[in-house]
């Protein structure tokens, strides 16, 4: 049997292994080595290994991940989410629905500061549902915009999926920074819009207002004193991290340090930072970071190994090789990385399609920064789509059992939908990905 059938094999068997509960590190890791050992000298795949774990770990851009990482955990202790969700409370209060607009809000800015899902998820279900509960929402709708909002901090960056992406890919981190500002900000847009038509307009039984004695009275003075204490210090500090890096004053892993710096001072100007603030954020850096690195290099062996079978070479005169247009060949990438999304985690489909679709996408003549957001753009609707939806999990992990996991399944699928029109949208209008991009770069 040739080298890459053998190698593919093992792609298909990883898989599935990870769609059956396998640890992704172990599922990778473990079809790597088999592989390697029917296809390749053994010695020959020792070396290869480890000098692609010595390319891991010497990888300077993939400091910035814990670094990241630091910031969002120290900016979810610090007290800001809950402070930022109370002043949009009062401001939205009046609308029906108003809870869930505020929610996709926070998820915008939360989803800045942290860069990771899960801690969205987490941080927005603790804050929302109780609210959403008490004033009798709809739990579908209490679900979905929990798992939708908390999911915009994957394209939103700076984002630990575009550094990953980037440093696979042979792509500007900073230009996939620039070029998801305004996919993450539209596609929010879209969450808010379908919310306000749906619970203020068409169903607003699901989504009671609030009440004036509820709401309270505020004077503009002291609104817009709220506002500058409690929206103002995440902003800064983002624009802070972003504009270093746009401007050229720090790569990504240096302005990730500048971000965890700025975390520290916002813990302490809310008086939140202490020593058990520091030991846990340190010990959530450690454990969220620690796997993800060994994903990486678990992954990097697979890489290995299936590039030095040819398997990437297979694939990609497979794909080109069909009667289709370059769109139609884009579009069957992307059903494919949309089926996989459905099982398999986001660092998984990094390491296994990039080195498979980036020749694809260069040999078509397609923008690989362009590509690079649909991919991950890809990747952020596989934390809402059934049965492996991330976001979901994440969710029912601190949710009442009153909110069952069906309820949770139908409130995404609207979220999913508006998704999958944003993904046609940004097919058939690149622009809108490399705007930002192009006007940095003055062209």
């Amino acid at each position: 049997m040739n080298p890459e059938i053998i190698v593919l094999v093992g792609l298909v068997v990883s898989i599935l292994l990870m769609i059956v509960g396998i640890p992704i590190a172990l599922a990778l890791g473990g079809v790597a080595i088999v592989c390697g050992l029917i296809t390749l000298d053994a010695v020959f795949l020792m070396d290869m290994f480890a000098l692609r774990a010595f390319g891991v770990m010497s990888n300077y851009t993939l400091i910035a991940i814990p670094l990241f990482v630091f910031m969002g955990a120290i900016l979810q202790r610090s007290g800001i989410t809950e402070k930022l969700f109370d002043v949009l409370f009062v401001m939205f209060g009046k609308l029906r629905g108003s809870l869930a607009l505020v929610t996709i809000i926070v998820g915008i800015v939360f989803g800045a500061c942290t860069g990771v899902a899960g801690a969205s998820v987490v941080t927005l279900g603790m804050l929302g549902i109780p609210a959403m509960l008490k004033r009798k929402y709809d739990h579908s709708l209490i679900a979905g915009c929990i798992c939708a909002g908390a999911g915009l901090g994957v394209i939103i960056p700076p984002s630990i999926v575009f550094i990953l992406y980037g440093s696979t890919a042979g792509v500007s981190i900073s230009a996939l920074f620039a070029a998801g500002i305004l996919p993450g900000l539209l596609l929010g847009l879209l969450y808010l819009v379908y919310i306000y038509v749906r619970y203020h307009i068409l169903q607003p039984n699901l989504a009671p207002a609030i009440s004036i004695e509820e709401k309270g009275e505020y004077t503009p003075a002291v609104l817009i004193a709220m506002t500058i204490k409690s929206v103002l210090p995440p902003l800064l500090l983002i624009g802070a991290v972003l504009g270093a890096i746009f401007v050229g004053w720090a790569a990504p892993s240096e302005a990730a340090a500048l971000g965890a710096i700025g975390a520290i001072l916002v813990s302490l100007a809310y008086k939140q930072f202490n020593v058990r603030t520091l030991v846990d954020s340190c010990y959530s850096t450690i454990k969220v970071s620690s796997a993800i690195m060994f994903i990486v290099l678990a992954a990097d062996m697979f890489a290995g190994v299936f590039l030095r079978a040819g398997a990437n070479r297979f694939v990609r005169d497979l794909i080109l090789g069909m009667d289709v247009s370059p769109l139609g060949t884009i579009i069957i990438m992307v059903l494919i990385l949309y089926v996989c999304g459905m099982f398999m985690d986001w660092i998984g489909m990094i390491y296994i399609f990039i080195p498979i679709f980036s020749p694809i996408v260069a040999t078509l003549g397609y923008d690989p920064l362009w590509f690079g957001v649909v991919f991950c753009i890809i990747l952020q609707l596989s934390y809402l789509t059934p049965p492996f939806a991330y976001n979901v999990f994440y969710l029912k992990s601190i949710a009442p059992k009153e909110i069952t996991i069906g309820e949770m399944y139908k409130g995404v699928l609207p979220y999913i939908a508006v998704q999958l029109v944003f993904l046609i949208l940004i097919i058939a209008y690149p622009n809108i990905i490399l705007y930002v991009p192009n006007l940095i770069a003055g062209q």
